[in-house]
């Protein structure tokens, strides 16, 4: 019975002989790093000695001595020696030692030292003490600010340095500064960066401020020259890293990671296959086939950490962000049995974990069931994933979408008692009446010439349609219950609507209308004569009798029949 009971305990010999052997792992780690400090050709053979024997200490306390015992012998690259050595002690030491470190006096001795010979650095000494403190994680700012007009003016020995020198700024808050042009001018003219380093690179650039258009460009020729020979986690970092800046100009790269996906989803591991679907998403470029090849992996991993009650392996707010970005797109929403499965799946597994979901997520999380139309399989979740939004100032981020939200509320699942905190419905509704332009056809020029096209063939409609819902149509065809709606929120290489727009074509669906959406940047694009094309095409596909060429009035008749028309429309039909 005992046994029994401690059959997963260890002995108490074997648990001492594991704690040994990791320490001494450990010390052999360190060893290792302090062997590679030393590989250095010194000039002075007392710089050497002095070097050799910071190089002996084994704790924080030890080496701190040696500064102060030591400190009138020690020469400048002593000092960025001491420093580095503290970064590799820093890295064993327990909490207390930690913290006694960044409150020594001696240890503040050391870096005004290294502030006050500033001017005497090279490039790779400059970088070492930046390096050190990211590995200390102190963000000693006046080391940080005066070490950038040097970085500035002194020649660059090594990209990797230098890559990990910004990577160690942007880790200290430097989001905006001309040193990171200067980086990105090395990256573009000094030649091609390996595997990794390029993806560390995509992916610090994608998270700057400024979009550096110049670097991304000759980065996404040189991955796509050599596409094949990067792994599944590399192609998710570089899409992670392009798509940050939303920019629309390397489609080809994000079309090359779509077909890699869509191939060999089985390479890629499900937090990297949901990088890649949130990448595309944020650029909104639409791949059918990418995004439902990722459907059955992403579902039997969440059903199996469901059923054993186990984490997924995937954050929450990575899986929320998964579901959102498959409904942004609408994918499966004319009969896909498996995007619907593992919407619901995520929501299952999101029921465990409800207090662990951000408001932020949770937003995601109940617009892909708006959009997805489960609310009625899935009220438990929703219920609780609802009452998150308003909860923290995150919602104000996306007053938008939380407003449409509340629409879908009010229009689809009406029957949830929790309501939305009034502020969130107020704000919401000034950003949503703000972004439309008024409590009208958000884009009424295009909408006018749309009706112009339609009076030409004869269609009798209405502008503007009033109907009791929260939304004013663009233009009802009479007799009809279709609609045809000027978006702009549409797929960048398609002509599907998506996000809000598209929840608002299923809201409109739900009230009985067939809503049509005109891709307003496609219009635009359009000469005349194929702008009376694309209505017609629009008008045949929803079976809508039009005037032929050769039975149209006049131009003087059609002309004066599309000035009646227009007016007729706008005062007479006004109702549902």
């Amino acid at each position: 019975m005992q046994a029994a009971v401690k059959r997963d305990e260890s002995p108490p010999g074997r648990e001492h002989e594991w704690s040994h052997q990791v320490a001494l792992q450990r010390r052999k780690a360190v060893e290792e790093r302090k062997r590679s400090l030393a590989a250095v050709v010194y000039a002075n053979p007392i710089c050497m000695q002095l070097d050799q024997l910071l190089l002996k200490a084994n704790t924080i306390d030890e080496m701190l001595g040696l500064l102060v015992t030591h400190r009138g012998v020690f020469f400048v690259h002593n000092l960025i020696t001491a420093l580095q050595v503290l970064g590799v002690l820093y890295e064993d030491a327990d909490v207390v030692q930690r913290s006694n470190l960044m409150a020594d006096e001696r240890y503040d001795v050391l870096l005004s030292d290294l502030f006050n010979f500033r001017d005497k650095l090279d490039f790779d000494s400059l970088a070492n003490v930046i390096l050190a403190l990211r590995q200390l994680g102190h963000k000693y700012f006046r080391l940080f600010g005066s070490y950038l007009k040097p970085l500035m003016t002194q020649p660059v020995t090594d990209l990797d340095v230098l890559l990990k020198c910004a990577d160690a700024y942007f880790w200290a808050g430097y989001l905006k500064h001309p040193f990171y042009d200067r980086c990105a001018d090395h990256f573009i003219d000094k030649g091609t960066l390996d595997h990794q380093q390029t993806v560390r690179m995509v992916q610090l650039f994608g998270s700057l401020e400024m979009y550096h258009a110049r670097l991304f460009e000759s980065t996404e020729a040189s991955i796509l020259s050599r596409f094949q020979e990067f792994s599944p986690s590399e192609l998710a970092g570089i899409a992670h890293g392009f798509a940050a800046h939303n920019r629309p100009k390397h489609d080809s790269l994000f079309e090359a990671v779509a077909r890699t996906v869509a191939r060999h989803t089985g390479m890629f591991t499900v937090g990297e296959l949901i990088t890649c679907v949130c990448a595309f998403r944020r650029v909104a470029l639409r791949f059918d086939d990418a995004l439902l090849a990722t459907c059955d992996r992403v579902l039997s991993h969440v059903d199996l950490a469901t059923n054993l009650r186990r984490p997924a392996g995937v954050s929450l707010t990575q899986l929320c962000g998964y579901l959102e970005s498959l409904a942004y797109f609408g994918v499966g929403l004319g009969g896909g049995g498996e995007v619907l499965a593992v919407v619901k799946g995520v929501v299952r597994y999101l029921e465990d974990h409800l207090d662990d979901v951000s408001e932020e997520a949770a937003t995601k999380a109940v617009f892909a069931i708006a959009v997805y139309s489960i609310a009625a399989d899935v009220p438990y979740a929703l219920s609780f994933l609802y009452r998150k939004i308003g909860s923290t100032p995150a919602w104000e981020r996306e007053r938008y979408r939380v407003f449409h939200l509340w629409l879908a509320h009010m229009i689809q699942f009406p029957w949830l008692r929790h309501n939305m905190h009034p502020r969130c419905v107020y704000e919401g509704m000034r950003t949503w009446a703000m972004h439309r332009g008024g409590f009208g056809a958000p884009f009424i020029d295009q909408v006018h010439e749309v009706s112009s096209e339609l009076t030409k063939l004869s269609v009798p409609h209405t502008v503007e349609y009033q109907i009791d819902a929260p939304y004013v149509l663009d233009i009802k065809l009479r007799g009809r219950r279709d609609v045809l709606l000027v978006v702009s929120e549409c797929s960048r290489n398609g002509l599907q609507p998506c996000g809000s727009t598209l929840l608002q074509l299923i809201h409109l669906r739900q009230y009985g209308y067939n809503p049509i959406a005109i891709k307003r940047s496609h219009w635009r694009s359009l000469g005349a004569a194929e702008k009376a094309e694309y209505i017609e095409v629009i008008l045949r596909d929803s079976d809508v009798p039009i005037c032929s060429s050769a039975d149209r009035p006049g131009e003087e008749e059609e002309d004066q029949g599309a000035g009646r028309e227009g007016q007729a429309g706008a005062e007479l039909e006004t109702g549902v």
